[in-house]
């Protein structure tokens, strides 16, 4: 089965990236509860679980299921860039009442009837309680790692945005998820629904996931923006340091400049890497300096910031193709 849509001349001027720090919220919670759905985040989960010993997460695990319907108002798409908590959050307690109503009504129709046991009659007092509980779940989870996890997720977008400026919308979704076909302004999920949309216009975000797998998820209910999430690279970042350089790269470049070139697989700031790697930014800007230097790395603008990525010849360097 999947999902087809179709995309006409002003969806394709209108795809974007946007980061939400509320999708990350919600599905860190469905991967602390389902840890097998992303083994990949197994000693995350085991350093974070006790963060949440003091929360009441019953009313949230009633509306997220493992499988079928998690209503959109409680994790609501981004437009474009890099949402602010705080807005998302008031986003949920002011949406609209029938919408409200409509969505958990849904999860009914889906087979958990906990979100009926779980949560108030009225569906403005279950919505004010979801936020309060997501509230909770932000500052006690997510919070804590928001700098490294928005690393992560920016440092997609990144390098995502430079393959589209060389390679346009198919290149950006030729290795975005095996799952996500392109085929003359057609995009094709492999996903458990069987189903064809017109975007109409209304475009659509591409949404890069730390806790969203291990298969990329839609959203095209009105009145949401259309938006496809899929798991973000480098998520492995989270779990654990960076995996030592080559002895033989590092005999070249010195330890420090290795471990650094071997980040940059996907593009950071110096801010980023400094915050990875333990190392003061001056240092990490020096050694930045050498690489650029030696034609090893880039070095971009990326919205407020600074991002360096490999070059080809750093990719090689790395892979130790360089005869």
């Amino acid at each position: 089965m999947a999902l087809t849509m179709r995309l006409n001349s002003d969806d394709l001027v209108r795809c974007r990236f946007a980061v939400s720090p509320l999708w990350e919220t919600q599905n860190a919670l469905r991967v602390l509860r389902f840890p097998h759905l992303h083994p990949a985040l197994g000693g995350w989960c085991g350093r974070v679980r006790a963060r949440l010993a003091d929360v009441d997460v019953a009313p949230l695990h009633a509306v997220m299921p493992r499988h079928g319907y998690t209503p959109d108002f409680i994790s609501a798409p981004v437009h474009a860039g890099t949402a602010l908590i705080a807005d998302q959050l008031a986003q949920v307690r002011t949406a609209p009442d029938d919408l409200v109503a409509g969505e958990l009504s849904r999860v009914g129709e889906a087979g958990t009837g906990g979100a009926r046991a779980e949560l108030p009659a009225d569906p403005a007092s279950a919505r004010d309680l979801l936020a309060d509980r997501l509230d909770d779940v932000w500052s006690h989870l997510i919070e804590p790692d928001w700098p490294q996890i928005r690393d992560v997720l920016e440092g997609d977008v990144a390098y995502r945005s430079r393959r589209l400026a060389e390679a346009g919308l198919e290149g950006v979704l030729a290795d975005m998820h095996p799952a996500i076909q392109w085929s003359a302004a057609i995009i094709r999920v492999d996903v458990p629904v069987h189903a064809t949309a017109d975007l109409d216009g209304r475009g659509l975000v591409f949404q890069p996931s730390v806790f969203t797998g291990p298969d990329p998820v839609v959203i095209l209910d009105r009145p949401w923006q259309p938006t496809l999430v899929y798991p973000a690279r480098g998520s492995a970042t989270l779990t654990g340091p960076t995996p030592p350089a080559a002895p033989a790269l590092a005999r070249l470049v010195g330890s420090t400049r290795a471990r650094l070139l071997l980040d940059l697989s996907d593009p950071a700031s110096t801010t980023m890497l400094a915050r990875r790697h333990g190392l003061a930014p001056s240092t990490v800007s020096a050694h930045l300096t050498a690489l650029h230097a030696a034609g090893l790395i880039t070095k971009r603008r990326w919205a407020s910031s600074v991002r360096y990525a490999q070059t080809p010849l750093g990719a090689a360097l790395v892979a130790g193709d360089v005869p």
